[in-house]
This record gives C-alpha cells, structure tokens and sequence, in this order.
C-alpha cells in the first residue's frame, strides 16, 4: 500500500470535507480516505494500480482543488502561500460582509413600514431591486460559484440552499415589481438578509479555522524536520517523512526525538511533558 497526502483548497465546511472523502474513497485502489477540514488536507491510502495523479483528477473533478503535499523548504513555502491566502480569503470576506451589511441595513429600514404592516415602504421597489442585487453580487456570487461546484459533483451542500432560496426570493419579488404588482410584500430584504448573515458566519468560521490550523501548525513545528538514520555506510541525515519501520535513529543529547520507537542503544532521560503533563523529565 502506498500513502498520499494531499493538500486540499476550497473546502469550507464539514460537507465539503465529507464530498472530497467520498470522491477519494470511489478512485479505484483507494482503501482509506480521511480529510482534514482544520489543516485541508486528505490522507490516502492507495495500492499500486491508481496514482497521486488519478486522486487529484477526482478531488478537481469533485470541484475543489488538490495538490499533492511534498517535504523540505519547497513544502514550507507552500505552507506559508498557502497561510497568506487564508488571511487574504478572510479580509475579504470581511470587506464583502461589510458592504452587504450596509446595503442590507439600509434596505431593512426602507422597507420597515411595509414589514410591520403599517404603510408602503419608505423606498420604491426598483430601488429596494438594487439593494438587493448589490448585495448578491457582492456576496452571493461566493456561494453561486460553490453551488454550482456541488451541483457539477453531483452533491448538494449549504451553498446550493442559499443560492436556491435567496434567487428564489430575489426573481420572485423583482417579477413582481416588473408586471406592476411591487406594491405588495416583497422578499427583497429577506434574500439581501439572508446573504449578509451567511457572510458574516462564512468570516467567523473562516477566522476560527485558521486559528485552529495555525494552533496545529505550531504543534507540528515541534517535530524536528530531519533525522540521522544509522546506517551500514554510517550516519545519514534524512527527512522525517522519509523514515520506516525498523530504521535505527541516532538522538543526541539536546535534539528531538523525531518518532515513535524504543531505545535499543544507550541511556538519557527524556522531556515528556508535552504527552504526560509532568513538569519533569
């Protein structure tokens, strides 16, 4: 058997964690599939006839993207692009909740008599059309595009919900106002609301989530990078990852023990506080 891990973007909730694992687990010569929606990444366990590349195929084909995951420098790199977007993804989010916000706050009080059954709204409906598709460009266009991912994969998520109620709303309503009929209740607040709020929880997952990746990402940078593996031809430093079951690991005094193993050389103590939670060694 032959272990991949891929690097998985565009995953916004638990649903898309469990659609992407369901593609991978359909890729012929897949055994185990499990995604990682905190740190977006899948760990595939696959046998020789299928290939890194058949896993990404199906993770693009589910409408996400996948790359497979590497070691060293160039991986570091990739981790930090990979960081700086999140934050890039965040602030815009916040700036889209921002603008739809105040589109929608203006919208709901236009249309405040209307709700509480007390009069026509204080804004005429074509001007209530455009709040209201303002805030769908701005923020709806996100979960358009995410539904229509889902939909292509042959699955529904929240974004196909949103998109189909708040559409639903919008073209009703602006039906309505278009054969004369706009004088009645209209949904225009209700979809621009509706939008706003999915954005705002859309920037605060988004938030968590990466407080959570870089709480994990600090947990991992505990683990040394490398290793000096014994070998017949002496001592051999080499990656992490690259290590087996059976390889004999040289630690000196002050290092990190890179794995999970057994001393079969020598004495030392060790600080194992992290595990136990004892102040000394």
């Amino acid at each position: 058997m032959t272990r991949a891990v891929l690097d998985i973007s565009g995953m916004t909730c638990a649903s898309c964690a469990a659609h992407v694992e369901k593609a991978l687990s359909r890729v012929d010569g897949v055994s185990q599939a499990d995604v990682n929606l905190a740190l977006e990444r899948a760990d595939v366990e696959f046998d020789e006839s299928g290939g890194p590349e058949a896993l990404i195929r199906a993770v693009e084909k589910a409408g996400y993207g996948a790359s497979l995951r590497g070691s060293g420098v160039r991986q570091n790199e990739a981790d930090k692009a990979r960081e700086a977007a999140r934050v890039a993804e965040e602030r815009q989010t916040l700036i889209r909740f921002a603008l739809s916000a105040v589109l929608s706050v203006i919208l709901v009080i236009g249309t405040l008599p209307m709700m509480i059954g007390t009069g026509e709204g204080w804004i005429s409906p074509w001007v209530q059309a455009a709040l209201a598709a303002g805030v769908m460009v701005v923020s709806g266009v996100r979960f358009y595009r995410e539904a229509f991912a889902a939909v292509r994969g042959g699955s529904a998520n929240m974004a196909v919900l949103v998109s189909l109620g708040t559409t639903v709303a919008f073209v009703y309503s602006l039906v309505l106002v278009a054969i004369g009929r706009g004088h009645g209740h209209l949904y225009f607040e209700a979809a621009a609301v509706v939008l706003t709020l999915v954005m705002l929880g859309k920037y605060l997952e988004a938030r968590a989530r990466r407080g959570a990746s870089s709480a994990l990402a600090a947990l991992g940078q505990l683990q040394p990078r490398t290793a000096e593996r014994v070998t017949q031809e002496g001592v051999k430093t080499v990656a992490v990852e690259d290590l087996e079951p059976g390889d004999i690991v040289l630690v000196r005094p002050g290092n990190r023990v890179p794995g999970d193993g057994t001393i079969v050389s020598g004495e030392t103590s060790i600080d194992e506080s992290l595990v136990t939670g004892e102040s000394l060694p």
